[in-house]
């Protein structure tokens, strides 16, 4: 069976999407509309056949007239998802153009959400919960840095700069190799000398950097979610999220909900997860 899922959740969402995608691709060849760098991680586990932006299958114009292409596009799918709020018109036009099976849930759980935001997924798809969830990635890079992403999408989200600042120096002092992911957030972050600097890595490639680190430390943000989903030790620092519905997925994740300064519990964690390591 061929399946269509449209999607534009962030990098974190995406995270939390994966487990419907795995169980989902049992059923038959998944094609995905959303951004491609985004989704490239699915691909690569084997979850996803093809992976098309809004623009190559003229997804916009749904909301108004929609174009040939798009009809051809969609006229090949026994079944589709729509992952977006207030889908009533692209239900209407995917019957239209001959997608027998539909199903449209918002893309972000409610506000009122208090299980775990994979949950609201897999509920919604009438799928089964999944335990230690992995992302099956594999790596080409050998290192033993330990990686650190001071930022995220929001600044809502974020620890004072100078918290990472202050653990680098510490990991530094101890003779550990690190490197700092740096993001578009990230443009005016200064890090600190004697690091290695991944500035606007794509996402499949900084995926498979951090699967092979043997610790990652961040904010809630997308790329926690990334390090924790392909199994990587993870320190997540929750600061106005909650770690309930938004912990990363994977076996190996500690949130830390930072309140006042973490760093004695982060360090604590620190050396438990690398003792374990050695």
């Amino acid at each position: 069976m061929n399946q269509v899922i449209v999607f534009f959740g962030g990098i974190g969402d995406t995270i939390l999407f994966s487990p419907a995608v795995k169980q989902l691709s049992r059923r038959g060849e998944i094609t995905f509309v959303g951004y491609p760098e985004r989704l490239a991680i699915l691909r690569s586990a084997g979850w996803v056949k093809n992976i098309y932006s809004p623009e190559q299958v003229d997804f916009e114009t749904i909301f108004s007239k929609p174009s040939d292409k798009l009809k051809i596009f969609l006229s090949q799918f026994a079944k589709a998802y729509f992952l977006i709020r207030d889908a009533q018109r692209i239900v209407e036009v995917a019957k239209d153009c001959g997608v027998k099976d539909i199903v449209a849930i918002p893309g972000i759980p409610p506000d009122n959400w208090d299980r775990h935001a994979s949950e609201y997924y897999l509920s919604s798809l009438n799928l089964e919960m999944e335990d230690d969830f992995i992302i099956p990635v594999q790596s080409s890079f050998i290192h033993s840095k330990i990686v650190i992403h001071p930022g995220s999408g929001s600044s809502k989200k974020n620890l004072p700069l100078q918290f990472f600042i202050d653990i680098t120096a510490h990991f530094l002092s101890l003779g550990k190799e690190l490197a700092w992911c740096l993001g578009p957030a990230e443009e005016d972050v200064m890090p600190p000398n004697g690091i290695e600097i991944l500035r606007n890595v794509p996402l499949s490639t900084l995926a498979q950097f951090i699967k092979s680190a043997p610790l990652y430390i961040g904010n809630d943000c997308g790329i926690s979610h990334i390090a924790g989903a392909v199994g990587t030790p993870t320190i997540v620092l929750f600061k106005s999220t909650n770690p309930v519905v938004w912990k990363p997925l994977g076996p190996h994740v500690f949130p830390i909900i930072a309140n006042g300064d973490p760093f004695q519990q982060v360090l604590y964690i620190v050396q438990g997860v690398l003792s374990v390591s050695k």
